[in-house]
């Protein structure tokens, strides 16, 4: 599977997340207090660095979610099909993976 592909469902898996927040905060919060308010918080919250570090680009490892900016670069919700660093295809499969 394309790094494109794996990045696209894990962020269905983030918004799916987002969405269904509410519920599973506050059953978590009955279940284990304050605790598991701050765990689940946290759990959400996890899910932008692993964003970042987890999907890179296979040549550069500069994250798929990072776009080149003017005077400083910045991150989106949205992958890029392409590497803004080296211009590698991010919709193929690498070489290990198929």
């Amino acid at each position: 599977m394309s790094p494109y592909r794996k990045s696209w469902l894990f962020v269905g898996w983030s918004m799916f997340l987002t969405f269904t927040f509410p519920i599973w905060l506050d059953i978590l919060g009955e279940w284990f207090g304050i605790a598991g308010y701050v765990v689940g918080i946290a759990f959400l919250l996890s899910h932008g660095v692993v964003a970042i570090c987890w999907f890179s680009c296979p040549r550069c490892r500069r994250s798929i979610f990072m776009r080149s900016g003017w005077i400083n670069p910045h991150y989106n919700i949205i992958p890029k099909k392409t590497c803004d660093n080296c211009g590698r295809d991010l919709t193929e499969q690498t070489a290990e993976q198929a």
